[in-house]
């Protein structure tokens, strides 16, 4: 299992005497971005299990605990969290958070392409849940990240990589990741100028990881939303671009980018939730900033060297040089 601090015995006792379940099987989500895993009882019930090491921040999990709440007194339909025995939200054990949900049966589509229709109708999905968050939740440093970047931190920060990539030197990947980090470094003083622009545009707290891989279609086809262990408040038109670039087979391969559908897709989401000017126009430089500054991938390639970490280092490069070329014809094209 990727969790490395608790074994099937010690998540075994946790669930046995907080929850009152007998597990019987466990297996790994591995397209998450965090220790997920669904587990079988042993009289046949299917339950969701996350486990955050203590780095988390234990009110991420309680938010994460309200915002299902309010979603689904909304009327959304989202996971509901088990409570322990002692009515806890989540347990801690061996500095683990074990944090568990319902098990929701339905179709994935993480590893296949969605339908335009599925595309469309996720879009719409979103939409309303920015819309019910209006004026709900709010966080006073949500600019920092993107106004407020320290060129000087971020270049320390990626000097050090590159210290540590000298150790895999005779790796195949070697020159691939060093030109991915001096293609950062070189793009920080742009970035920092594109930053200043950042004014006007739209906050709402979202999902943070919208996309086809935390989506799953029920048996009678509505869309369930899963896994809010990123939501924040961030911007809208953020999340909305990088939602279709995360969810489009042919973006996530090739970059190939379909100018006239994603339009659509903005539009449909637009019936919803109405974008300012400003997060039209700033949409594909935000998107371009924040996979820039992504740190996500290259210690974790450098200290593993698996493979999905390196398609992820590629992908993201891919993003941002087509984001670089592009971006005033993405804008031009949302426009008309």
């Amino acid at each position: 299992m990727k969790n490395e601090n608790l074994s099937f015995l010690d998540i075994k006792e946790v669930l046995l005497y907080c929850y009152n379940l007998e597990l019987e099987h466990i297996e790994e989500v591995k397209h998450s971005s965090t220790n997920c895993y669904i587990i079988t009882c042993s009289e046949g019930s299917k339950y969701f299990i996350k486990i955050f090491d203590e780095s988390k921040n234990i009110s991420k999990i309680e938010q994460e605990y309200d915002l299902l709440i309010y979603l689904k007194n909304k009327g959304f339909i989202v996971p509901s969290i088990i409570k322990t025995n002692q009515g806890e939200i989540y347990k801690c054990y061996k500095n683990q958070y074990i944090f568990l949900e319902n098990y929701i049966e339905g179709q994935t589509l993480e590893t296949q392409e969605i339908t335009k229709n599925m595309l469309l109708n996720s879009a719409e999905l979103l939409g309303q849940i920015h819309n019910s968050m209006v004026g709900i939740y709010d966080d006073d440093n949500k600019e920092s990240f993107w106004k407020c970047m320290d060129i000087a931190s971020e270049e320390r920060f990626l000097n050090v990589v590159l210290k540590e990539l000298e150790t895999i030197y005779d790796d195949n990947n070697y020159l691939l990741i060093q030109n991915a980090i001096n293609h950062k470094k070189n793009m920080l003083i742009e970035l920092k100028k594109i930053s200043k622009f950042f004014n006007g545009i739209t906050y709402v707290m979202t999902h943070g990881d919208y996309s086809k891989r935390n989506l799953i279609y029920n048996d009678v086809g509505n869309i369930v939303v899963v896994d809010f262990s990123d939501s924040g408040v961030y911007p809208v038109a953020w999340e909305v671009i990088r939602s279709y670039f995360f969810s489009t087979e042919s973006c996530k391969k090739n970059i190939k980018f379909d100018y006239d559908f994603f339009s659509e897709y903005v539009k449909t989401y637009e019936k919803e939730f109405k974008l300012s000017t400003s997060d039209i126009e700033l949409m594909p430089y935000l998107f371009l900033y924040q996979i820039i500054l992504s740190r996500y991938g290259y210690r974790e390639y450098i200290y593993s060297q698996e493979k999905k970490f390196m398609d992820f280092i590629e992908w993201k490069e891919n993003i941002a040089y087509f984001l670089e070329e592009n971006a005033e014809k993405i804008v031009k094209k949302l426009k008309m």
